[in-house]
């Protein structure tokens, strides 16, 4: 499998306009060189395997670049001294950013976001060149690097092998600062559309999605921040031994700088974003304990009106019974007779009814009231022992630990 790649020279003291070539064709020279490889493939094959030995023989590129692991980690750095055998300073830096892509908002970020997958490969040979090569990189950085280089004397660039990573450092940096700022857009729309205790509806997988990439965001600009303390490492050990005076190290302590901010920005992002998490919990707990409530109060009056109708049956049912059951017939039409009208009388032993209905009314209301105090009374004393065994339970437990 053969790769292409970009190629920028310089010619005249100026840079010259990028133009395609095949891998096959590359190979390390006395003068600088800009190389963009667009593909990078780290299956197993023979072909790529072919591929991979020819660039690490023609460029200088290690072999466990192409390793899974390798390309799959989310940051790194490598730097090899120049020897007496090998006069060539080789140094690989690996960026991994997440980013969102502007898809619409709804149930969080709905797996828009993709990944800035970039490795920047220098090899410097002291007085002879520098090549950079720019695996890769995202399209908008390709550009940045191209008018990073034709904006800097070529002799600059080459002098010293930090001075283009202190560059390259100033736009990797705006990535992830631009990466981190858009997932704090989303945030932010989380903020501004959380649910109210009127109409609670949260929308927890959107947010734990949104949480999942913040966190992503988090880690690799924190994988970012070792991979500029294991460059400044370096540098400095590099500044001790080749005594160089020009020193890219206050740049890139800048850009780290920087970094440690969005850092800092997108830990507060997950903050954030959990406090939203709660608040829509506990939002949708209150609003569920407000319809609980309703119902409770519904139900407390359906009680009182079965309540009353329940004691208006116990005040009459006696009653009823007894005249039922005795067949009482107290009241009697009388026909009209001699020329009178036809009346109602009302039977002289009417008060036999009141003298056995009262006490009986009485009595079953007395019997009612007796098991309505017994029963609550006897609910009080399983709490009492209920509450009794488990304060003796917590005692033995406390006892038992401060033994130990």
């Amino acid at each position: 499998m053969k790769q292409e790649a970009d190629l920028t020279r310089p010619e005249h003291g100026c840079w010259q306009a990028t133009r395609k070539c095949s891998t096959d064709t590359l190979a390390l020279t006395d003068a600088p060189a800009i190389i963009f490889i667009s593909t990078t493939q780290a299956d197993n094959t023979p072909s790529t395997r072919k591929t991979h030995d020819a660039l690490a023989t023609k460029l200088s590129i290690p072999t466990f670049f192409w390793q899974a692991k390798v390309q799959n980690a989310s940051g790194y750095f490598y730097g090899c001294d120049a020897t007496a055998a090998d006069p060539q300073y080789v140094t690989l830096s690996h960026f991994l950013i997440k980013y969102a892509t502007g898809a619409n908002r709804e149930n969080g970020l709905d797996k828009a976001y993709d990944w800035h997958k970039q490795s920047f490969l220098t090899v410097h040979n002291p007085g002879k060149q520098t090549t950079l090569i720019c695996v890769d990189v995202a399209p908008s950085l390709h550009i940045q690097i191209l008018q990073l280089v034709q904006a800097h004397p070529v002799a600059e660039l080459i002098s010293h092998p930090f001075v283009i990573h202190a560059s390259i450092l100033e736009h990797i940096v705006t990535l992830y600062d631009k990466a981190i700022w858009d997932f704090r857009d989303f945030v932010r729309a989380q903020e501004k559309e959380r649910p109210t205790v009127e109409n609670p509806d949260p929308d927890y997988v959107g947010m734990h999605e949104l949480a999942r990439h913040v966190m992503h965001s988090s880690e690799v600009s924190e994988t970012a921040l070792n991979v500029i303390d294991s460059i400044l490492e370096e540098l400095d050990r590099y500044q001790t031994k080749h005594q160089q005076d020009l020193n890219p190290a206050p740049e890139i302590r800048l850009q780290r700088s920087l970094l440690k901010g969005m850092h800092l920005r997108s830990r507060a992002l997950e903050e954030r974003l959990r406090n939203e998490i709660n608040l829509a919990f506990h939002i949708s707990t209150q609003a569920d304990s407000l319809v609980q409530q309703k119902i409770a109060t519904l139900s407390q009056r359906d009680s009182n009106a079965t309540r009353t109708i329940s004691i208006l049956g116990l005040v009459f049912l006696p009653g009823t019974f007894i005249s039922a059951i005795f067949s009482m017939s107290f009241f009697n039409y009388q026909q009209p007779a001699n020329d009178s009208p036809g009346s109602w009388a009302m039977s002289p032993k009417f008060w036999i009814y009141w003298v056995v209905a009262i006490p009986v009314t009485a009595i079953t209301i007395g019997v009612w009231w007796y098991w309505q105090q017994k029963t609550q009374k006897l609910e009080v004393r399983d709490k009492k022992k209920q509450l009794r065994s488990c304060i003796v339970q917590i005692d033995s437990k406390e006892t038992k630990t401060f033994s130990y």
